[in-house]
């Protein structure tokens, strides 16, 4: 009980840096509004003790702040032992990223996230300088190794194993099929859109 206690005093240490910011571009907002839950502190406090992704993601914000190697990969380690998702302190994430059942999620020291991103679980950012363009769509378990570029609007599919850059605007399946969208396509991926 009194470590649950100790994580919500630290996380909401963490969110107030963190809207000291700028409020729309939070963690917790974009949560929220995936939750459909309007904003109030009972809401905040429930969705940091019970959602392991905004936990990691505010532990990331604070051990990149702070931006010491020692102090980086012990904060990782706590961070990676709690919530079963690891993220370097030195990688750099957009805001409103969100990830989603974050089990086995690592998202490597060179990886680049830019904004309004989406991940669900075991996919790996890694090995190399990955940079993945606003509004990416990752599926689960799909694995993006050595020095890629995925660019905007783009969609990893499930299981997929990205070894080359992405264009704008592309699919990509487990079988390396590289499908471009038409200007009318969207794609749900898990939302109510």
């Amino acid at each position: 009980m009194v470590f649950f206690l100790v994580i919500l005093i630290l996380a909401s240490i963490l969110f107030y840096l963190q809207f000291s910011r700028s409020y729309s571009n939070s963690y917790i907002c974009a949560a929220l509004g995936r939750h459909n839950k309007k904003i109030t502190l009972i809401n905040i406090a429930a969705l940091i003790l019970m959602d392991r992704a905004i936990v990691a993601l505010l532990f990331y914000r604070a051990n990149f702040r702070i931006n010491s190697f020692l102090i980086g990969r012990v904060i990782t380690n706590i961070t990676f032992l709690i919530t079963g998702i690891e993220i370097y302190y030195n990688a750099k994430i957009g805001y409103r990223v969100q990830i989603w059942h974050g089990q086995g999620t690592v998202i490597g020291k060179n990886a680049v996230i830019g904004d309004d991103c989406l991940i669900l679980h075991q996919v790996t950012l890694g090995s190399g300088f990955v940079v993945l363009g606003d509004r990416v769509k990752v599926g689960a378990g799909a694995k993006i190794l050595g020095s890629i570029f995925v660019q905007s609007d783009s969609v990893v599919g499930a299981n997929a194993v990205v070894t080359r850059n992405i264009a704008p605007r592309t699919i990509v399946t487990t079988t390396q099929k590289f499908e471009a969208m038409s200007d009318d396509y969207v794609v749900i991926f898990g939302t109510k859109e």
